[in-house]
């Protein structure tokens, strides 16, 4: 990869041109299966989860799969999350949502939505309590 490449990382440009060539799905380090056990230490089925930076990657189907009740992904690629609402239409519990670094658009579902974990594309994971 060239470094140009790799400073583009941050633009939404660069995610719809690569979502537009790649169509399969990508996991950045690892997989759901990998980290099931030590998610279900920690998160219950029933609590909201936030996928930062969620791609085309199946973490998100899996942990449905897996009895998780309400996953939400966010990317600032429109071209994936077009992609993924068309995968998942038929899948309630999985939610797909455009990511505009402003606040109101974190926060669709109103004031007073709360994420219990937010788990990010490079797999920092945060609990909130």
């Amino acid at each position: 990869m060239t470094g140009a490449a790799s400073q583009a990382y941050g633009e939404a440009w660069y995610w719809d041109e690569r979502y537009r060539k790649e169509s399969g799905p990508f996991d950045w380090y690892q997989k759901y299966p990998a980290l099931a056990p030590l998610l279900r230490l920690y998160v219950r089925p029933h609590q909201r989860l936030l996928l930062v930076g969620c791609g085309n990657s199946v973490f998100g189907e899996n942990m449905v799969q897996d009895g998780y009740q309400d996953v939400v992904n966010i990317d600032i690629s429109s071209v994936v999350i077009e992609q993924m609402k068309k995968k998942y239409h038929d899948k309630p519990q999985l939610k797909c949502i455009i990511f505009v670094p402003n606040i109101q658009t974190l926060n669709p579902y109103g004031v007073s939505t709360a994420y219990y974990c937010i788990i990010s594309c490079n797999l920092q994971i945060r609990r909130w309590m």
